[in-house]
């Protein structure tokens, strides 16, 4: 047994892929809280207003549209 080799079949990256079921895509207002979250404790106070601000911008403004197309 030591001395066996094994050999694994070659799978390529991506051959399952039209079997998979599509993933949820979520909600914008979810996605941009948890952006918030994650980048909060790297911000002073100054740079989390202006971060909430770009957020808030985006998220009334092409936010919207690009979400739409990842739901489509």
């Amino acid at each position: 047994m030591e001395n066996q080799v094994f050999e694994s079949r070659a799978e390529r990256t991506f051959q399952h892929q039209n079997s998979l079921p599509s993933l949820p895509v979520p909600s914008l207002d979810e996605s941009l809280k948890k952006y918030l979250d994650a980048v909060k404790p790297f911000l002073s106070d100054p740079e989390l207003q202006k971060t909430t601000e770009i957020v808030e911008k985006f998220q009334y403004g092409i936010g919207k549209e690009l979400h739409q197309k990842l739901l489509e």
